[in-house]
């Protein structure tokens, strides 16, 4: 059994001289509960927020939040 994962169309965002902002819609397929039950599709987001350290233009992550949509 494996999951498969989908990313979506990211987006990035600059806020202020140095923090960027990038959100990436992910649909998650595979995922089973705790009886073995295959559940369905779950719609998540994943959020990035990296602050650009030093000049060499590298990001370090400061908040990386992995968020499920509702469901319909």
């Amino acid at each position: 059994m494996y999951v498969r994962i989908v990313l979506g169309r990211s987006h990035f965002r600059t806020l202020g001289w140095v923090l960027r902002l990038q959100r990436s819609p992910l649909v998650v397929c595979g995922l089973m509960d705790e009886t073995s039950l295959n559940l369905s599709r779950v719609g998540t987001v994943l959020t990035l927020a990296a602050d650009q350290q030093n000049d060499e233009r590298h990001l370090q992550a400061v908040n990386l939040t992995f968020s499920t949509l509702s469901q319909h």
